[in-house]
């Protein structure tokens, strides 16, 4: 027969309790070292020097709230919806209306490697450090491709505009890669102890988190500096 839940003793209830407790911090924490392993070794796109953590006490509160400040601003950044619309507006004006095909046709060979170049550092530039070489690379080489296809006399600006949206796949990598690391982020400070609460409104309103995180950091500044001041003032004579 079997027993409800209801009817087992305290004792037993607490047990299992702490036992699913103890499995869960053990998994969270399973899930935090990988990411970290992963951002220190290069193995993806995050910025190692973020958890970086050999020179941090995280059992020191004021380290650890400086750490998990740092990795909070990054997860902010990451949340900005305006990159996307940037790299969709540029991949759609370029792509399809398409402004690249017709500079390359206006300027012979010379357009199409300098637009290939330009929007190169461009998806490059607003990937930034969620980028793993591998995406580095793709972007790059869907980028050289399309200078390629579109220096072909005659028909290359039409096979520019048909098949190639080298803009359009480049986005995409970009897009991508931002998840990757939003999701790994999130990860790592769910693992650290932040709300899941204050994730989605840090999430919802990035902006403003980063303000207001750069109102304290000034604020803490200008006291530190204060302190110091008053430190370095010698004593007054009698």
């Amino acid at each position: 027969m079997n027993q409800d839940a209801n009817d087992l003793p305290d004792n037993v209830i607490d047990a299992t309790d702490q036992f699913k407790e103890a499995q869960e911090k053990e998994r969270r924490d399973a899930e935090l070292a990988e990411v970290e392993r992963e951002a220190i070794e290069g193995e993806s796109g995050l910025d190692r020097e973020i958890f970086d953590t050999t020179e941090v006490d995280m059992n020191d509160p004021e380290q650890r709230k400086a750490m998990i400040d740092r990795v909070l601003a990054e997860y902010a950044k990451l949340n900005d919806k305006s990159v996307e619309r940037r790299m969709a507006f540029a991949a759609f004006f370029l792509d399809v209306l398409p402004a690249d095909a017709i500079v390359g046709e206006l300027i012979p060979i010379g357009g199409d490697v300098g637009a290939a170049a330009a929007m190169t550092a461009y998806f490059l530039a607003e990937g930034g450090d969620a980028l793993s070489p591998k995406d580095v690379a793709r972007i790059s080489a869907w980028q050289t491709a399309d200078a390629g296809i579109g220096a072909i006399p005659w028909v290359g600006g039409i096979l520019d505009w048909v098949i190639s949206h080298s803009n359009m796949k480049s986005k995409k990598i970009v897009a991508k890669a931002r998840q990757l690391k939003r999701t790994e982020l999130r990860s790592y400070l769910v693992g650290a102890g932040v709300s899941e609460e204050m994730l989605d409104e840090v999430g919802t309103n990035p902006k403003q988190f980063l303000a207001e995180q750069q109102k304290k950091e000034k604020e803490a500044k200008a006291l530190a500096n204060n302190k110091s001041a008053e430190d370095m003032e010698l004593p007054k004579a009698a």
